[in-house]
């Protein structure tokens, strides 16, 4: 809502919108490419059926989004990396890597702030990544760290993990993994498969709480250290 005004339940509220590139493992990419890092992205984006562009390429959001992190940031982006949903049945301009998915969209999330900048509501649009492509063995395994949001779904985030620290060799790639919301992070939680590959992980508080949601002594401890102010804990 604008400066000095609450927000209003059930009815429009005067407001100001504002519209970024987003996505915990964009964010990421970008990062770590402003730093020189030269970090790949696996994502997702839509067909050109979803917008006014006719590029053959995915729709205008998710292009300008991939211009942006190749151009700017520094993140490599192949096409074996990116999949382009479409409803158009003749691809052949499209490398062969892609799936065709009809009347996909790039994905969005739109957040609602309070009076007080915090956030109120969000929704999620964010089908399309259940298409994102799983990076093959070799590549997860000459990387130095692979890191995972939570919004694929749990099985390819378990076949990555699982990829990437399976090598002999004694460089093992690092997993790090940012849980992304409550309801992800509780379904993370009761993954053993996914968790015991995990190297490091960054869950806000409420995620933390939710991945250790079943686990009866840890759970009460952090209920506590909630209460109290959150210290150390070994989970």
């Amino acid at each position: 809502p604008k400066k000095g005004l609450k927000l209003i339940l059930s009815t429009s509220n005067p407001g100001i919108c504002f519209e970024s590139d987003g996505g915990v493992g964009r964010n990421i990419a970008e990062v770590l490419g402003r730093l020189g890092a030269k970090p790949l992205l696996y994502s997702a984006i839509g067909g050109s059926s979803t917008s006014s562009s006719s590029g053959g390429g995915g729709d205008s959001i998710g292009q300008a989004m991939i211009a942006r992190l190749t151009k700017e940031c520094g993140v490599v982006v192949s096409p074996d990396s990116i999949h382009v949903a479409s409803s158009s049945k003749n691809n052949d301009d499209i490398n062969n890597t892609h799936k065709n998915i009809n009347s996909t969209r790039t994905a969005t999330y739109l957040a609602i702030l309070d009076h007080n900048s915090d956030l109120n509501v969000a929704i999620a649009d964010m089908d399309i990544f259940q298409h994102i492509p799983i990076p093959s063995t070799e590549i997860l395994q000459q990387a130095d760290a692979l890191v995972l949001d939570a919004n694929p779904p749990l099985q390819s985030l378990v076949k990555a993990a699982i990829n990437a620290t399976s090598s002999t060799s004694t460089t093992t790639t690092k997993v790090f993994l940012d849980p992304t919301s409550v309801p992800k992070a509780r379904i993370i939680g009761t993954c053993d498969e996914l968790l015991k590959c995990i190297s490091y992980a960054f869950p806000n508080l409420d995620e933390l709480l939710a991945m250790a949601d079943g686990w009866t002594d840890t759970n009460a401890e952090l209920n506590e250290a909630k209460q109290d102010g959150l210290k150390t804990i070994k989970l």
